[in-house]
């Protein structure tokens, strides 16, 4: 084999590789944009108190494995919130965790009352 062919194939080799990985890497990105978009609209929900919004930012298959319909989990958050009074609540410290072993993610933050 001539030292060009070998410069030829090497060069398709880390091309396919490059355009591999870079796309790989932007699609990673692109999921996660869409569940820090999914965070935001939850957050801007749970403050506003708009849980019919907030419910759904939820997956209907998240609401379904927790035991719950759509209606069942915006009347839980109601009774909770306005338990609290929290009608000029604040969120803070929100981060967003993949879980190591599946494709779900955890919203978690800080409810701050005033």
């Amino acid at each position: 084999m001539s030292a060009r062919k070998g410069i030829l194939i090497a060069s398709v080799v880390l091309a396919v590789g490059a355009i591999g990985g870079g796309t790989y890497w932007f699609l990673q990105g692109a999921k996660e944009r869409e569940v820090k978009k999914v965070a935001d609209t939850y957050v801007q929900a749970l403050e506003k108190g708009s849980y019919d919004k907030l419910v759904d930012s939820l997956s209907p298959t998240s609401i379904k494995s927790s035991g719950y319909t759509k209606e069942e989990v915006i009347n839980k958050y109601q009774l909770i919130f306005s338990s609290l009074h929290t009608e000029n609540a604040k969120v803070s410290d929100v981060k967003v965790e993949k879980n190591k072993t599946s494709t779900c993610y955890r919203i978690m933050c800080h409810l701050i009352h005033f």
